[in-house]
């Protein structure tokens, strides 16, 4: 049913890629579904089979300069009682043989070779899909598929393999409007050639974003606490074994670099419990809360942006109708081992009856004369948008564009709340990556991703397109797969992640102090010579001049985590060594050096 479009890609010649349509129904008191694939044509009507109802369906293309085409699909369905449209999806087969694959999961995976098996879905927006771009890379050229869409809608990346073909697919969200399911609005999808390597697809996608989003052009300045690369460290992390605050005020003093303290714990309740509710300090917080603050050192405390506690009174009252409904109209909950399994029920990001719950806790934070400078909202980035299917919340059901709206216009609020408390402008950070609030946030934590990472070597996608835009720090340390000691020293896995933190740009630690003293000093270490090491290519690591192609991000190339960044007249390269063995090795431009155990270099290449 695909329809062949040739597009020629620089040094790998003309490539003949499939583009076909693909409509998904959903039974709304169950979970059959029926799904079609037609050829793009201009307009067509399609009937689905048993006699579940008629689409009809409208394809725009457009050539547009450097041999890019783009697609505007649009669809209206009316269909028979008890169906819905739940996917709409533009989908590309190209040939598989020749090509690596990146994904925009985390910072990025890169799949070399595409596996055999390959049956990939990231959700965008949440951890899976960080941004709206795949990459078909070769040695000298590429090819990306990506969605340029003013309104960031809710939509589904998915990759495959099929034999000796690769499909990419961007899956969009039909929403029930007069009387019909409909696909519209201002998206396009791009099938798009490129020179080099997948940084520079990234560009590409990034001046494409602008053109939409005149905001990302000029990116806020980054809040001063943030532009001299801290530290970050963890109080009362549920990752972490017990700490105390004085281990934290010793650690900062020893190192005297900048650090900033992530505050988890502090509220007058069990952790994932009572949100979105305002519970007041706990007492034993309160004190660590003032330590941190007679020391100088900065901390932002946790708060929940997602959830609605189902066991409180405020859920009972006001929370219910503001719950996410799915496709059958029954709500959305969740439940994390750290709240012992109570159901969260998931919240529409419409809803500002909880948008007003989440600006109190943080306007009550920012009273409490902590001296706090900002407050973390996590589970905006991380968390998949979810479709929601209620229809008193003021967006249609499906809410392909409403996820994302609401999400602005609650961290919106939440800065102009704690910057009228304080003063100034406060640090807002959220968890994991997410290109619908890249504008409105300080810092992203990179923590989720596990559950991709066996599909290949990690990449810095995502700050190869918005590393001007926003601070990133942490990542996923799971000491309890990976362990934390090894030989009465750090393990691998830990000093690896660490050593990936510096080489991708991201800020370092977001550890336990007592993971980076005593029997983890290796590690302390190694955070302090990488800082050092790099402070001298802060301009070029905040800006857009990554190099993918110097990337040895596993040290398997070169033998050490190994990145480069590119101005107009220079690059600089940083080497980190995160083994406790001395390490040889050589620079991109051939120059042979050797690096200390747990040490870090830069220099410009030749």
């Amino acid at each position: 049913m695909a329809a062949p479009c040739r597009i020629r890609v620089p040094g790998v010649g003309d490539v003949e890629v499939g583009v076909s349509i693909r409509l998904a129904l959903r039974r709304r008191d169950g979970d059959a579904t029926l799904a079609v694939t037609v050829p793009p044509m201009l307009m067509q009507l399609v009937e689905f089979p048993q006699s579940a109802g008629l689409a009809t369906v409208w394809l725009d293309r457009r050539d547009e300069p450097g041999g890019a085409i783009a697609f505007a699909l649009r669809c209206e369905a009316r269909l028979a009682d008890g169906w819905a449209l739940y996917d709409a999806a533009l989908q590309f087969d190209a040939p598989a043989a020749g090509w690596r694959l990146v994904l925009p999961s985390g910072w990025g995976r890169e799949l070399d070779p595409i596996p055999d098996a390959l049956d990939w879905t990231g959700n965008y927006p949440g951890w899976s899909a960080c941004s709206q771009l795949m990459v078909l890379q070769s040695s000298s050229g590429g090819l990306s598929v990506s969605a340029r869409d003013a309104e960031l809608e809710l939509k589904f990346f998915r990759a495959s393999r099929h034999g000796d073909r690769v499909r990419l697919q961007v899956v969009r969200v039909p929403e029930w409007r007069g009387g019909a399911w409909r696909v519209d609005g201002p998206c396009e999808i791009l099938l798009a050639p490129h020179a080099g390597g997948w940084d520079a697809a990234a560009a590409d996608y990034r001046r494409r974003q602008e053109q939409i989003r005149p905001a990302l052009a000029t990116p806020r300045p980054m809040h001063p606490l943030l532009a001299v690369d801290p530290v970050w460290l963890t109080q009362n992390c549920f990752c972490y074994p017990p700490d105390e605050v004085e281990d934290t005020v010793a650690l900062a003093a020893e190192w005297a670099c900048p650090v900033i303290v992530h505050f988890y714990n502090w509220q007058n309740g069990g952790f994932d419990t009572r949100y979105p509710n305002w519970v007041g300090v706990r007492e034993r917080a309160v004190g660590q809360f003032r330590a941190l603050a007679a020391a100088g050192i900065p901390a932002i405390p946790y708060i929940n942006g997602r959830v609605w506690d189902t066991t409180t009174d405020s859920y009972a009252a006001v929370g219910r109708p503001t719950t996410v409904l799915n496709v059958a109209g029954k709500r959305e909950v969740e439940t994390y081992a750290t709240s012992n399994y109570i159901e969260l029920a998931v919240t529409c990001p419409a809803q500002r009856a909880h948008h007003a719950k989440v600006r109190e806790v943080a306007t009550h934070l920012a009273e409490a004369g902590f001296g706090l400078p900002g407050v973390y909202v996590d589970q905006l980035g991380a968390a998949f948008g979810l479709r929601c299917y209620a229809d008193r919340h003021g967006h249609p059901p499906g809410g392909a564009a409403s996820w994302p709206a609401g999400q602005r216009e609650m961290v919106a609020g939440v800065r102009e709340d704690f910057a009228r408390v304080i003063g100034c402008e406060p640090i807002l950070a959220i968890e994991n990556a997410s290109e619908v609030l890249v504008d409105q946030v300080d810092a992203f934590l990179y923590f989720c991703g596990r559950p991709d990472e066996s599909l290949g070597r990690p990449v810095p996608l995502w700050h190869a397109i918005y590393g001007d835009m926003a601070s990133s720090f942490a990542d996923n340390f799971n000491f309890s797969k990976e362990g934390a000691l090894s030989d009465g020293r750090p393990a691998a896995g830990m000093m690896a992640r660490l050593a990936r933190q510096a080489v991708f740009g991201s800020q370092l630690g977001w550890l336990s102090p007592r993971l980076l003293t005593g029997d983890y000093a290796a590690a302390g270490a190694l955070v302090c010579r990488a800082r050092a090491a790099r402070l001298p290519l802060l301009p070029l690591i905040r800006g857009r001049g990554f190099c993918a192609d110097l990337l040895d991000s596993t040290a398997e190339r070169t033998g050490v985590f190994l990145s480069a960044w590119r101005d107009v007249d220079r690059t600089v390269a940083l080497a980190v060594n995160p083994s406790c063995d001395p390490v040889a090795f050589a620079w991109p431009d051939g120059q042979r050096a050797r690096l200390d155990p747990c040490a870090a270099a830069s220099r410009r290449l030749t």
